[in-house]
């Protein structure tokens, strides 16, 4: 992926992830609401525990509140709907911008990594001692 394709994709995934993440608090709110908080919590303390979800799906099966709210379903919707439109993480990944390093010894960077799919952009780093960068692993694939 070209570097200014890379910065597009990475804005727009950003845009993206706020919508799910409002869309996210909307539907965990309405949940609390109807069927209280400790079920929301256990799922999202461990997500993939079946316990835990099935543990909400009970919650939310024998309250009748939750049953007959209108809203609960098009959060759900809205919810999956926002999901779908997130990049993968191959497209955006974990990226790392080092910007504008300012040091009157030195500067050391060790141990970032990239996701697959991320790139390291490091630039405009001035010190008056020497710049150490060791351990650095990026994801960022040149388009070919």
């Amino acid at each position: 992926m070209d570097p200014v394709t890379f910065v597009v994709s990475a804005l727009a995934g950003g845009a993206l992830k706020k919508v799910a993440e409002d869309v996210y608090a909307a539907l965990k709110g309405r949940l609390v609401a109807l069927v209280g908080g400790a079920a929301v919590a256990a799922v999202e303390a461990k997500p993939a525990s079946e316990t835990a979800r099935a543990f909400l799906a009970e919650q939310i099966s024998e309250n009748p509140a939750a049953q007959a709210d209108p809203e609960l379903p098009k959060l759900a919707a809205a919810m999956a709907e926002a999901l779908a439109q997130l990049p993968d993480d191959d497209d955006l990944g974990g990226s790392i911008t080092v910007q504008d390093i300012r040091a009157g010894r030195e500067v050391i960077l060790r141990q970032l990594e990239a996701h697959p799919g991320g790139g390291i952009l490091v630039e405009g780093m001035r010190a008056s001692g020497k710049i150490h960068i060791s351990g650095i692993t990026s994801g960022y694939k040149e388009a070919d």
